[in-house]
Formats: structure tokens, C-alpha cells, sequence
């Protein structure tokens, strides 16, 4: 089976190609679905998506595709080996449920499942359960709250080393950072805790990169969700 897995986010769209030798192709690309088609080395036999653009429905992102068999997910209640803690399980974001059986998948036992997207999304998994998580805005929406509603100007993307910054990118920049590392060394922190285990980090997301200077033991997995949406499309299109 060759299966395109889109991952719709709310900036771009993470996107891969899946065939019976394992991931043929994958990229990012703006919101444009026929410059993906376009890339394509050959063309899909179906196509799974997780779509956190509510209005963006089924018709116009399967548009380059609509001859075949496509497929929107849905959190469930228990999925490829994954059971759902969030109440009502459908309410989880399907990213956030892709990313978590993606990791399983991969091995994830006891881990937080960190995405520094849009959105900065904690999750907790142990053994197979989703425990839960937390939703933070992410790098650049803490910047634009704050370059919004303050004198503060614009700043650009820095790498928020300064330990204690002595310019306004860098206080900036540094700042929303810390915010991030601390909301998931909390995390880390509530895990351990609970479960008395001392979980694995897994990152992914755009700014994933900003983090590692304080999170050095966190493994980087950039294709999460792609690689849940093929888990659960082997259930969906066997």
C-alpha cells in the first residue's frame, strides 16, 4: 500500500509517503495540498490526515486526491495499542493522539511526548495509557502576545542561550523559552511523581530545536505524528 499521511497543522503541513519499503518521502510545506501532490515520486492508493484546522474540511485538502480513499482522524477511546485518558477521549486534538501512538509505536514505555508547534503540548504516556497533558501557547504566540500588548517590538527567532540577556530580542527570546522548558521539566517532575518512574522526553515541533540547550537527554523525533498516522491507518484501510 502507498499512503500519504498529512499532519495539518495550524502553520504548515507536515506530509509523507509511505510504501511497503517504509517512508519513500517526506517534507514541510505550506497550506497548498497540489505543491504536495506535485512532489510526490508516485502517487498514493489512499490518504490518512490529522487536521487541527476545523474549518478546513475533508473537500478541500483531499481535493488533490479525491479519486481515492481519504481518511480524517479522530481520537478514540482506545487505539493501536494506545488507551485515551482525556475525558471525553474524542476531545483530544488528533495530533496530540497520532503523536502519542506514533510514539508508542517507536518504544515510548514511560514518556512525556513534548510538541513546541503553534502550541506547546505536554503528554504524559505510561505503559500504554495517556495519562493526560497540558496546552501552552507556543514560542512565537508568547512573543506576539507579548509584541501585542506591551511597546515591545517584533523580534526575531534567536536561540536563547544568554544566560541572563542584557538586549530586548534576546530577554525576549530567553523568556519564552524558559517558560517552555519549565512547563515541561514540571511536567517531567509531576510524571516521576506519580508513576514513581523517571520518564523519557521525546520532542518534536518546529521550535524543538530552541529547547535542547537545557533539555540535552530529550530525543528528537520530528515525524510523530506521520508515523501514528500509518499505525492507524493499517487498522483504517486493512
Amino acid at each position: 500500500m502507498k499512503l500519504l499521511t498529512l499532519d495539518i497543522g495550524n502553520t504548515r503541513i507536515k506530509w509523507g509517503l509511505h510504501t511497503t519499503h517504509g517512508w519513500l518521502q517526506r517534507g514541510i510545506e505550506q497550506h497548498d495540498f497540489f505543491a504536495i501532490q506535485q512532489q510526490l515520486s508516485v502517487q498514493p492508493d489512499c490518504v490518512i490526515a490529522s487536521n487541527v484546522r476545523r474549518h478546513l474540511v475533508s473537500e478541500t485538502w483531499c481535493a488533490p486526491w479525491s479519486h481515492l480513499p481519504c481518511h480524517t482522524i479522530d481520537a478514540r477511546a482506545q487505539q493501536c495499542g494506545v488507551r485515551n485518558g482525556y475525558q471525553p477521549p474524542q476531545q483530544l486534538g488528533s495530533d496530540r493522539w497520532a503523536a502519542l501512538i506514533g510514539a508508542h509505536s517507536m518504544g515510548a514505555h514511560h514518556a512525556i511526548i513534548a510538541n513546541a508547534g503553534t502550541a506547546l503540548t505536554i503528554d504524559a504516556l505510561y505503559k500504554g495509557d495517556f495519562l493526560g497533558g497540558t496546552i501552552a501557547p507556543g514560542y512565537f504566540l508568547m512573543q506576539h502576545a507579548l509584541t501585542e500588548h506591551t511597546a515591545l517590538a517584533a523580534q526575531p527567532r534567536l536561540d536563547c542561550n544568554a544566560v541572563f540577556p542584557n538586549n530586548t530580542a534576546e530577554a525576549i527570546a530567553r523568556g519564552c523559552c524558559n517558560a517552555m522548558i519549565d512547563s515541561i521539566v514540571a511536567q517531567q517532575q509531576r510524571f516521576t511523581r506519580q508513576t514513581n518512574t523517571v520518564p523519557d522526553l521525546w520532542l518534536s515541533g518546529g521550535d524543538a530545536d530552541l529547547l535542547l540547550h537545557k533539555l540535552p537527554a530529550a530525543r528528537i523525533e520530528p515525524w510523530l505524528v506521520l508515523e501514528g498516522l500509518y499505525r492507524i491507518a493499517q487498522e483504517i484501510f486493512a
